[in-house]
């Protein structure tokens, strides 16, 4: 997280002062842009379908998984919300 302030002061000295304000905002909202698109995307994807152990053992919501069948293999895609019944 703290390689974004580096990058933004490398950045910063490289520009003209007019710009410094853009550079310095697009920086910064480079890291939070990229943690919501893990968190909509790439948790999905990386703990679909393992129950309780992608939360360590709190919570029960992923323990579905989309899964398609290659060649007489099963490979999951991404978890699925499970039915509250």
């Amino acid at each position: 997280m703290f390689m974004q302030a580096g990058f933004a002061m490398v950045e910063t000295g490289l520009t003209r002062a007019k710009n410094v304000a853009h550079t310095m905002a697009m920086n910064f909202l480079v890291y939070p842009l990229g943690m919501l698109g893990f968190f909509v995307t790439g948790f999905a994807i990386m703990f679909g379908g393992m129950g309780p152990i992608g939360t360590m053992g709190g919570f029960a919501g992923l323990n579905q998984e989309f899964t398609i069948n290659l060649m007489g293999h099963n490979f999951g895609l991404l978890e699925l919300k499970a039915s509250s019944s």
